[in-house]
């Protein structure tokens, strides 16, 4: 890891990329007080739409809804993705991903209130759309910003960066040598959560929310998708037993160590 804070500007370029850019399936997202929970589905095919779209539920399952549209222009595959509800309940931001059959792709973050219509537009965080790979993101716990996994020019692995909500400004948090993913952050705002892979080595890091001090927690490059409980004390995330991941939990200062799950499945 190295020094904190640098600014990067955002690129503005619809370039070529491979399908590789495409991300993986995101999970689902809620807010801390018996919020909806917002998750990405393919049951919009079923309704005559043409791609993915993302959904809220209420937390008993009742009053699912699709919140936006899953429509593309012929020609063009559009994916949302990594949805994260704000804190107050009302407001969703993700990430859209646009490709061409020529393979030339642009993605956004957008936010959106969770009472528009679906097909309607959310609001464009960042300046342009951009053609680098952008992982997920998470929301601050004052609503004010974002923590994005990304790739922006020159750099050769996703990083993770602090996103202001007016103007798209970035900083950039981390510096490892290796593939940075999955931040989140702590309720109270005062640390960031991340999991870090370079050639067999890797595991979770904890740092301050500005990207001072980064400490390590584990040291297996499989470990991922952190999250914080809703009181900051302990760290959910996967791990790998016998080849299928397991859910365990940590604290914040790497002690107590625990497995929480057993089974014979991919939990």
């Amino acid at each position: 890891m190295g020094p904190i804070g640098r600014r990067l500007p955002i690129a503005a370029a619809l370039a070529a990329a491979a399908l590789g850019l495409l991300p993986a399936a995101a999970g689902a997202a809620f807010p801390g007080r018996n919020g909806p929970i917002a998750f990405r589905s393919d049951a919009a095919s079923a309704r005559g739409l043409r791609n993915p779209a993302l959904w809220t539920v209420g937390p008993s399952g009742a009053g699912a809804r699709r919140v936006t549209k899953g429509t593309t222009p012929a020609g063009y595959l559009e994916i949302d993705y990594s949805p994260v509800i704000f804190p107050d309940g009302r407001r969703l931001a993700y990430v859209r991903q646009l490709s061409t059959r020529n393979f030339e792709v642009e993605n956004q973050i957008f936010v959106k209130s969770l009472s528009a219509p679906a097909n309607a537009a959310g609001t464009p965080v960042l300046p342009a759309a951009v053609d680098y790979k952008i992982l997920s993101l998470a929301v601050s716990p004052d609503g004010r910003g974002l923590v994005v996994a990304m790739q922006p020019p020159p750099l050769a692995k996703p990083q993770v960066f602090s996103l202001s909500l007016d103007g798209g400004e970035t900083t950039q948090l981390t510096f490892g040598a290796g593939s940075a993913s999955g931040p989140e952050l702590s309720p109270d705002g005062r640390l960031v959560v991340f999991s870090e892979r370079s050639h067999g080595r890797g595991g979770l890091f904890v740092m301050n929310a500005d990207g001072s001090e980064p400490r390590q927690l584990t040291r297996r490059p499989g470990d991922g998708a952190p999250s914080f409980s809703p009181s900051g004390d302990r760290i959910v995330f996967n791990r790998h037993v016998d080849r299928r991941p397991q859910i365990f939990s940590i604290h914040p200062d790497g002690s107590v160590l625990a497995q929480l799950t057993h089974g014979g499945f991919a939990e």
